[in-house]
């Protein structure tokens, strides 16, 4: 039985999250941020860092590999 363990994410995980979004089919980035959409090195690494409008969570599998993200604004919005 595999473990998935959700956690806060860390400032370390920032490449690991882009790693996951550059796997990701155009079809799975639409169907995530509701538009094609590829974020860039930058906005994952100001995603991941802590700020006091959000905070990201990521899920990692046994071998520490992010895959998944979720990420929840102060406003509601995304």
């Amino acid at each position: 039985m595999k473990e998935i363990i959700i956690r806060k994410a860390e400032k370390d995980d920032w490449r690991k999250v882009y790693e996951l979004y550059s796997r990701l089919s155009d079809e799975d980035l639409y169907l995530r941020f509701f538009h094609y959409y590829r974020p860039s090195e930058e906005e994952v690494r100001k995603l991941v860092t802590e700020q006091r409008d959000h905070i990201t969570i990521v899920a990692v599998d046994e071998e520490g590999k992010v895959i998944g993200e979720g990420t929840i604004y102060n406003d509601g919005e995304f």
